[in-house]
């Protein structure tokens, strides 16, 4: 099964942050789409429930530059979707040692603590991305 399946889809995603999904025109070969609000990479993950993940994303950060984007829009499962600003994930990048998986893209892991999002890296320091969360109705 795709992770993608286990996720809300790009039209739910988009419709938890006020935007019309008819304003999104996917460019290039990869989930980048321009939108109203500049370009957005969308993912989707299952929530696996482990203790030091409920989601996980892989994401080349050489595609979040080369191809401008500048929101990572992230489906969490059907809970909710979390919309981060591409310089605040190329600066965590920058200053962590992130694992990489096969052909250089990034492990990003995020951890649910009570009503507290965090970004989680082995040997990295922990990210709170809690204000960049948008809660499925």
């Amino acid at each position: 099964m795709s992770v993608i399946a286990s996720a809300l889809t790009l039209e739910q995603a988009v419709g938890l942050i006020d935007l019309k999904y008819t304003d999104f025109k996917r460019v290039g070969r990869k989930q980048i789409y321009s939108s109203p609000i500049g370009r957005i990479y969308f993912r989707g993950s299952k929530n696996f429930n482990l203790p030091n993940k409920n989601w996980w994303y892989s994401i080349d950060p050489r595609i979040v530059i080369n191809e401008q984007v500048d929101y990572l829009l992230l489906a969490a499962d059907y809970s909710g979707i979390f919309l981060i600003p591409s310089d605040n994930f190329i600066s965590y990048s920058e200053q962590n040692p992130v694992g990489k998986v096969k052909g250089g893209r990034e492990d990003f892991s995020i951890i649910k603590v009570g009503t507290t999002f965090i970004r989680r890296e082995s040997k990295c320091a922990d990210w709170n991305i809690t204000e960049y969360f948008h809660e499925a109705d």
